[in-house]
């Protein structure tokens, strides 16, 4: 719905549970990168992204290739 902020507080949230399933951790980490994304903060965008990548799971494929996009983008 647009709001970003909230959004990443929730990700953050979920992400820091320590006895989450590894398929909600990849999830939260994708989502988060995703929001980050949206706000244009590249740099933790990609942080995320290669977190989820790292789970090596559903998102992996698809956080790899944000991931070496992001990687490749001057900023």
């Amino acid at each position: 719905n647009g709001n970003y902020t909230e959004s990443i507080e929730n990700f953050n949230i979920v992400i820091e549970q320590e006895e989450a399933e590894i398929l909600t951790l990849e999830k939260g980490y994708w989502f988060l990168g995703n929001t980050y994304f949206q706000l244009d903060r590249l740099d933790e965008a990609e942080e995320a992204f290669r977190k989820a990548y790292e789970f090596n799971g559903a998102y992996s494929r698809v956080a790899k290739t944000y991931v070496d996009a992001l990687t490749g983008l001057a900023r």
